[in-house]
């Protein structure tokens, strides 16, 4: 039997009008384009009419166009919508049978906030550990997850990794090896998804048959990196800034680190003012030529006795990549000093930092600990030891923003299969001695955390713990160990001090590891803490002197030996 469809009964037939299809809700991102359609049905023809917030839109706007498509689908466009424009839309039908109406929601926001360039921790034959930050402002829109696109180099087209990534790191499989890639995000929110970040560094997968990552190195890189989100998410403390500040675009050259012996290092940068000097080594400021941008050299005298020394180091700089470590960028061998060429820190090291101003807060303390900590802790997952924990050698990354870089890894060793290491007394600065050091036992990864503690406590209290008028005296304190927890300052929080007691333990094996450091309640990034911490204002004049007393012990350990290049 034949059928009259309804299109046709309701076209050919007298009556009110009828929405079939209705307004549907949107959502999208200010300066976008808005399309709402719905279809209806009435005879005679009805008259559309469109609404926002309850008044007649302006039809004549330019920006504005309402059509009909078939007859019977009524549609409106706004391009280039604005925040103020969004709200509550209605389109009404009406003809001499009737009036119907249909309504729906539009939100407008912001776009969220670019990611910043991807970075790769960690690589493999087939394998990607990316990580990357966001710096999501008040007022804009919730992040619910991250596109990943990938590209092989000389390739022309980003492709999809993923197309929803709930965090801000992830664990890349299925590359192929010895293959270059780059990777870009974007933020995805119930409004779309936002602009592609920057591409990351190229990255070339190591060759086929090389060892897959870890589950235990992925874990640790992801727990770490989550750690460090939440904690800048939740923090207050406008003196810890964001790091999503634009990386320097040499970052995107794969800079050539070997060690440089047939090439004269004047060719390429000019070397100007001393800038400090350590117990082995001098360094300078230089300029690269073609560019006039500034780094720091590192020069050492080659000697019979530490020559391997010098090498390890620039070895182990051209692999140590990690966000709180120095940044090797050139390097170079003559035949008396080899030469590394290092990014440089303009806002001196952390003493200087705390001291520049009447009061600093736990709160600071608690964030510089957090950052040794992940550096540290990536350092043991490379089987390194680094050694020498001190002051100087904890350099801010710039006055912008209060990121931590270790420097000098002119005493890290690598703790290789059961091998024994063991520092002897005039490699290390005796306030920084751990016991073993002091008896001439082996050093291992709770060494550093010793150190650490020193350097805590110095900072809350002014004073270095077991630091005495001889080093005779020093040392017995160090291995009794006897320090006055009363010397630190009244203000500071009794998880502090439970955090250093934790530390202050003769036996390396009973100290508070790396992973035992992050899970303690001083650590905590909960509001509470991180408000009790931001409380615990510290009075920096004591430090100060410290400071300038430390700098003068320091320059008696200093070499006098003079660079001429």
């Amino acid at each position: 039997m034949f059928r009259i469809s309804d299109d046709i009964r309701w076209m050919g037939m007298d009556g009110q009008p009828v929405f079939v299809v209705p307004l549907e809700d949107a959502y999208l991102f200010d300066e976008g384009t808005l399309l709402l359609s719905c279809e209806f049905r009435g005879r005679p023809q009805p008259k559309i009419t469109w609404y926002r917030g309850g008044q007649v839109i302006n039809r004549r706007a330019n920006h504005i166009q309402c059509w009909r498509e078939q007859g019977r689908v009524a549609c409106l466009r706004i391009v280039c919508i604005s925040i103020e424009e969004g709200g509550d839309f209605c389109c009404v039908a009406e003809n001499s049978k009737g009036r119907a109406e249909t309504r729906c929601r539009v939100d407008v926001a912001e776009e969220p906030d670019v990611p910043s360039r991807p970075k790769v921790a960690l690589v493999s034959s087939k394998e990607a550990f990316l990580t990357w930050k966001t710096d999501q402002q008040p007022g804009k829109p919730d992040i619910s997850g991250y596109t990943l696109l990938f590209k092989e180099y000389g390739e022309e087209i980003w492709q999809t990794y993923q197309s929803e990534v709930r965090d801000t790191c992830v664990h890349i499989t299925n590359l192929k090896p010895n293959t270059e890639y780059r990777f870009r995000a974007a933020s995805i929110t119930q409004y779309g998804k936002g602009q592609l970040s920057k591409p990351s560094i190229l990255v070339k997968t190591h060759p086929d048959g090389s060892p897959a990552l870890s589950s235990e190195m992925v874990k640790t890189h992801r727990v770490s990196h989550t750690r460090m989100i939440s904690y800048n998410r939740t923090l207050s403390n406008e003196s810890v800034i964001s790091d999503i500040d634009e990386e320097e675009d040499e970052d995107l050259i794969i800079n050539d680190l070997s060690l440089k012996n047939d090439v004269n290092p004047t060719k390429y940068y000019d070397f100007l003012a001393e800038i400090d000097r350590g117990r082995f080594a001098v360094v300078k400021k230089c300029r690269k030529k073609v560019n006039s941008k500034e780094y720091a050299a590192k020069i050492t005298r080659i000697s019979e006795k530490d020559k391997n020394r010098c090498f390890e180091e620039h070895c182990l700089l051209s692999e140590l990549k990690h966000t709180n470590i120095v940044q090797l960028r050139d390097a170079f061998q003559t035949a008396t000093h080899i030469i590394l060429i290092t990014a440089r820190y303009f806002a001196g090291d952390v003493l200087k930092h705390l001291t520049r101003t009447d009061f600093f807060t736990e709160e600071s303390v608690a964030n510089f600990c957090l950052q040794i900590l992940d550096a540290l802790q990536y350092l043991q997952l490379n089987s390194v030891l680094y050694l020498d924990l001190r002051h100087d050698n904890l350099m801010i990354e710039s006055r912008r923003r209060d990121r931590i870089r270790l420097v000098d890894f002119g005493a890290a060793r690598i703790l290789e299969n059961k091998k024994r290491i063991i520092l002897s007394r005039h490699e290390v600065i005796a306030e920084f001695m751990s016991p073993e050091v002091v008896e001439g036992s082996p050093v291992e990864f709770g060494t550093d955390i010793w150190s650490l503690g020193v350097i805590l406590f110095t900072w809350l209290s002014g004073t270095a713990p077991f630091l005495a008028k001889s080093e005779e005296k020093t040392l017995f304190n160090i291995t009794r160990p006897r320090c006055n927890m009363d010397q630190i300052q009244d203000v500071v929080s009794i998880e502090a001090r439970d955090f250093l007691k934790k530390i202050f333990i003769r036996d390396p094996s009973q100290r508070m590891t790396v992973g035992e450091c992050f899970d303690h309640p001083w650590l905590h990034c909960s509001p509470e803490m991180i408000g009790k911490r931001s409380r615990a204002r510290l009075i920096s004049r004591r430090l100060r002197k410290y400071r300038n007393d430390y700098r003068a012990r320091i320059v008696s350990t200093q070499t006098s030996h003079n660079i001429f290049i």
